[in-house]
């Protein structure tokens, strides 16, 4: 931090980086690249919530959004059931103002991908606890913390925890 600057910084928690990783040897090669990336995943500053998953083939799902941007935040968990295996997935959500806006700048399957996600969880950007060091519980605390300033300004509304539950088919 610089001059008073706030910044959350956070990395890719790279043992779950390796158990997340899908079973596909095209997909697998970006997430492995990630294991020896020294870029951050997530940043947080006085402008921005930047998101840098790793890709997943022809997948890519970064982003960035500008605090005046934010409609709302709220914690999510999406459970799956398929073939009797059970995974919670959590996420920090993040909806935007202009929802269409947002997804312009990505190409027409990601676009595909991403309403899938608004269908289930709400949102089109989610930030994926999954490979981060920190739990998105927390995530959002801090956040709420060091940007009560934003939060207040743009008058972002912190929502309550948004839970769905999947079952796959066989």
């Amino acid at each position: 931090m610089q001059g008073g600057e706030k910044k959350i910084t956070v990395y890719t928690d790279r043992e779950k980086l390796i158990q997340e990783s899908p079973r596909s040897v095209l997909l697998r090669i970006p997430f492995f690249y990630n294991l020896f990336s020294a870029k951050p995943i997530l940043v947080i500053d006085n402008e921005t919530i930047s998101y840098n998953p790793p890709r997943m083939g022809p997948f890519a799902f970064q982003g960035s959004i500008k605090w005046e941007e934010i409609e709302a935040l709220h914690l999510g968990e999406l459970i799956t059931r398929k073939r009797g295996k059970v995974k919670v997935s959590r996420l920090l959500c993040i909806l935007p103002h202009g929802v269409e806006r947002f997804m312009q700048s990505f190409s027409l399957l990601n676009k595909t991908v991403l309403g899938i996600l608004m269908i289930h969880v709400g949102v089109p950007f989610a930030v994926s606890e999954a490979l981060l060091t920190v739990p998105v519980d927390q995530l959002l605390a801090r956040i709420q913390t060091d940007y009560s300033d934003k939060l207040q300004e743009y008058h972002i509304e912190i929502r309550e925890e948004y839970k769905v539950s999947i079952t796959a088919s066989k």
